[in-house]
């Protein structure tokens, strides 16, 4: 069981943000600061 929690939270790091941008469509940049699903972290790392 730990080692599917660890698996899990593994993934989930190395995804990051780009998990939040599926089904969105973002073609410039202002479309990343005017996402409002986006953290200000995750707008910075994008």
């Amino acid at each position: 069981m730990h080692e599917v929690l660890q698996q899990a939270a593994s993934s989930a790091a190395a995804m990051g943000p780009t998990i939040l941008l599926q089904g969105m469509q973002i073609e410039r940049p202002l479309d990343v600061v005017k996402a409002i699903a986006l953290s200000a972290d995750d707008k910075r790392i994008i």
